[in-house]
């Protein structure tokens, strides 16, 4: 049963499996989350955001379980941190391929860089310290893509 349950967190928290990429795992994952954001998540904002929400405390809790299995602290086959960073990237946004390749874009930066002191964000241990930069660097590209979206409308 442990196996299974093991397997089951692996396959969660490696983005089904894109984490296993030898060359950009992280990058693999956001084109994932990217998919599923795409293809399946809701065009309601509000059950966009309790998605979000569920996904990013789920992988706080997959995360920590993928670091004990892999006995590394933020291994880079955990990618299910991206999923979470990306979703929030994209909340309140018009699903469209222009915010979506935009907010991809981005978050990646974002998530490569992390400037404005979000790299201290690592610091912080298990599942929380694997998501936490990853969501600020999202809420980073939400607010600048939000009010770009808000300019649009206006213009």
């Amino acid at each position: 049963m442990k196996k299974l349950i093991n397997n089951f967190m692996l396959a969660l928290g490696t983005g089904f499996g894109s984490g296993y990429l030898p060359r950009l795992p992280g990058t693999a994952g956001s084109v994932v989350s990217f998919f599923i954001w795409y293809f399946l998540f809701p065009i309601n904002n509000i059950s966009s955001f309790y998605l979000t929400v569920f996904v990013a405390l789920l992988a706080m809790s997959v995360g920590w379980h993928c670091e004990a299995i892999f006995k590394t602290k933020d291994d880079q086959r955990i990618v299910i941190d991206e999923f979470a960073g990306f979703f929030v990237s994209v909340l309140f946004l018009p699903k469209s391929l222009f915010f979506g390749v935009l907010a991809f874009a981005m978050f990646r930066f974002f998530d490569i860089k992390k400037p404005f002191g979000i790299k201290k964000l690592q610091l912080i241990n298990g599942g929380v310290g694997i998501v936490a930069d990853d969501v600020a660097a999202g809420v980073l590209v939400c607010a600048i893509l939000n009010t770009l979206n808000w300019f649009l409308k206006v213009l």
